[in-house]
């Protein structure tokens, strides 16, 4: 289930005159997949997102021909949902949607990049700090802040060993930390749709 998803059980819910649906939390959740068991109260899970080239606008038809067809797409159609397979596939869809946004909207002033930096605006109380939490998360494989390394498991250490990424290895931590925000916009925006 993803976002396409939800819109047909809005249309079939309006023809059977049903007018209340109650959904799982749609927050981004942690390794173990369990919607109680959110990384964030704020962010959605990128699992619930339509990463079809249609619902992406960056994804290109052919990144997702080639990236879904590596990944096996009629097997993973087939039974229950394999989170472990489906994440990474997502992820890497979304990856590539992103690579097209860089190069086509980040930095150029169009619509769209004005767009994401007005969500990042409206929504930096949080975005931020989990954009920070999410390279961390990604940099360790998992969620659990408190067996990290020691260079960075506390939020001082964070900061201190951010700003020093920031100055070794500056374009790939911003593009990094605008991956996780511009995925939130995406999530965002469809989920408002």
């Amino acid at each position: 289930g993803d976002v396409s998803g939800v819109r047909q059980m809005i249309d079939w819910a309006d023809a059977t005159d049903m007018r209340f649906l109650q959904f799982l939390p749609i927050n981004e959740m942690a390794g173990d997949c369990s919607p109680y068991n959110a990384i964030s109260s704020v962010a959605i899970d990128p699992l619930t997102l339509d990463v079809s080239p249609g619902a992406v606008p960056e994804l290109k038809q052919e990144d997702y021909d080639r990236i879904t067809e590596e990944a096996g797409i009629a097997e993973l159609r087939k039974g229950d949902v394999q989170y472990a397979k489906v994440r990474p596939l997502k992820s890497e869809l979304l990856w590539a949607a992103f690579e097209v946004f860089k190069k086509e909207h980040y930095g150029k002033g169009t619509q769209r990049e004005k767009d994401f930096l007005r969500f990042s605006k409206e929504e930096s109380a949080w975005l931020k700090d989990y954009c920070v939490f999410r390279l961390f998360m990604d940099m360790e494989g998992h969620e659990n802040w408190e067996i990290w390394s020691e260079e960075y498991n506390t939020a001082e250490k964070a900061s201190a060993f951010l700003t020093e990424l920031l100055n070794t290895e500056q374009t790939s931590t911003e593009h990094q930390l605008a991956w996780y925000a511009w995925v939130q916009f995406v999530a965002y925006g469809q989920w408002l749709e």
